[in-house]
């Protein structure tokens, strides 16, 4: 004898084998990719890297746009170490970046002092007293 189900038990049974795939999902990939990526050393180890994470130490922000090209220019003199820069993307934190007064991008603050434009390493570095190579 088959029993009916009506919209609440239906809709129990969709919300709890929707639980536990998503149980499932997590499980697989937290056993998936637990321990399977190397140990990453403590600090980057090229130039650009150890001025990032001086930067970082500083407190100095980078404001820009993803659609800026001089911004682009500033990341990519960082290479993969950009990662470790304070950024501040204006097109998703236009609040943030109202309220510290940006009006052009990339700016740079450092203690404060807003250094407009695009700059070389060597310059950041001297403003912010990190060194560079």
């Amino acid at each position: 004898m088959k029993f009916p189900l009506d919209f609440n038990t239906k809709r129990v049974i969709f919300v709890a084998s929707g639980l536990v795939l998503v149980a499932i999902g997590l499980l697989l990939y937290f056993f998936a990719f637990k321990g399977s990526s190397p140990e990453t050393p403590v600090g980057p180890d090229t130039p650009e890297g150890q001025l990032a994470v001086c930067l970082n130490e500083q407190g100095v922000t980078m404001y820009g746009l993803p659609t800026c090209p001089h911004c682009q220019e500033q990341k990519d003199k960082f290479g993969d170490s950009f990662k470790h820069v304070n950024y501040v993307n204006c097109s998703e934190n236009r609040d943030r970046c109202l309220n510290q007064g940006i009006e052009t991008v990339p700016t740079w603050i450092i203690d404060g002092e807003k250094i407009v434009g695009r700059q070389e390493l060597e310059e950041l570095a001297d403003e912010a007293g990190c060194e560079y190579p």
